[in-house]
């Protein structure tokens, strides 16, 4: 089975070495452990002093340069490590942030990345939650139109951006396909062989 790798920027405590949370802690400790899947506390919150409420789960990027970009932009990285999870239920972009900041329901610490993680795998996980998304709307989007009630068009915009958004994903599915063909030609591999 293909998993996606995710990255998270924690806090590593210098003497135990054990992975803090940056600030919500969970069922009342900021320490997370490593090895079992973790579940976040979602409920609406705001960001310091941000108007935009949102729900809550673990912060996630996608690759180690993203973090390490975002990492730039927080006012103390002491202690601050970026490690490698995985990421599962409710994964979600965080849609009010300057950064490619995704929120997730759970999350698991590895030490060591599976040879089968790719970006495209991402892009696919993504997708796959975006489709579920686009379910939960037309239900709601029917509901409301057998009632008569007009608040079924806000659930038809957001079928129709959802699916602009897939679109687009897939379209980056498709040159990193043409791609990585293109590199196999150059180097001298045929598709289908490593």
């Amino acid at each position: 089975m293909e998993q996606t790798i995710w990255w998270k920027i924690v806090e590593q405590d210098k003497k135990t070495g054990n992975y803090k949370t940056l600030f919500h802690g969970i069922n009342g400790s900021r320490t997370m452990q490593k090895d079992i899947w973790l579940k976040a506390v979602e409920k609406m919150v705001k960001d310091g002093t941000s108007k935009t409420s949102y729900l809550s789960g673990f912060h996630i990027l996608r690759s180690k340069e993203e973090c390490e970009e975002y990492l730039k932009y927080f006012k103390s990285e002491v202690n601050r490590v970026i490690v490698p999870c995985l990421a599962k239920g409710n994964i979600r972009e965080k849609s009010h942030s300057r950064h490619p900041v995704f929120l997730s329901r759970e999350i698991k610490f590895i030490n060591e990345i599976p040879t089968d993680i790719t970006y495209e795998n991402v892009l696919l996980n993504i997708i796959r939650a975006k489709k579920h998304e686009i379910k939960l709307a037309e239900r709601k989007r029917d509901k409301f139109k057998m009632r008569g009630a007009n608040e079924f068009k806000y659930y038809e915009k957001v079928i129709e951006t959802t699916e602009k958004f897939i679109e687009k994903k897939g379209i980056e599915i498709e040159t990193i396909w043409i791609c990585l063909i293109h590199f196999r030609s150059l180097i001298g591999v045929k598709n289908g062989t490593v």
